[in-house]
């Protein structure tokens, strides 16, 4: 009879607690549809940037009132942006709050294992907690990186934003002193 080797040993412990009814009911529950994360949205996402550098150049090509319709027009569809970007943001901030509890579930039944207990630190008592909920991790780690491409999107378009405004309210300077110089001038005629 073969010896079991220590991986071999930690797998079928694993196995072993994927059975406990708290760890099942977390794995049975994140395999819902409502915890599924469409990771195409990272795409959708990822598009956005071409329009983003496309309208960069555009706005800071923003001198005078003739640009200032399409600065207005460049303003709403980042706000569109904006918009969408905070749409995925809620959803799948929830999504993520609702799969951390269950790793959370997990892992505090795992960690309370004597043998896991007497692990040397953290990293491998996580380790273990991987090892029995990859499906959990999985998930998590999905909705994450939506989050990550959401936020990202959001940080680019506020600055693309306020480069935008920026300039619109140099132009709108520039046309009030124009015109107070205007008034001044005729006042003096």
């Amino acid at each position: 009879m073969t010896e079991l080797s220590e991986v071999d040993i930690w797998h079928a412990r694993a196995i072993a607690y994927r059975e406990e009814p708290a760890i099942e009911a977390a794995i049975v529950t994140v395999l819902k549809k409502g915890f599924k994360t469409d990771t195409s949205l990272i795409a959708e996402l990822h598009g956005c940037f071409p329009f983003l550098r496309q309208q960069d150049e555009d706005a800071r090509t923003i001198r005078g009132p003739a640009d200032l319709t399409r600065g207005l027009a460049v303003a709403a569809e980042l706000q569109a942006i904006k918009d969408r970007s905070a749409e995925v943001t809620l959803s799948h901030d929830s999504i993520r709050g609702r799969i951390e509890r269950l790793h959370d579930v997990v892992r505090t039944h795992v960690f309370l294992k004597k043998e896991v207990m007497a692990l040397k630190n953290d990293a491998q008592r996580n380790a273990v907690v991987s090892l029995t909920c990859p499906e959990i991790e999985d998930r998590l780690s999905a909705v994450k990186r939506v989050l990550s491409a959401a936020d990202t999107v959001t940080r680019n378009v506020n600055q693309s934003y306020n480069i935008l405004k920026l300039q619109i309210d140099i132009v709108k300077e520039m046309m009030y002193e124009g015109g107070l110089s205007k008034t001044i001038k005729e006042n003096r005629a």
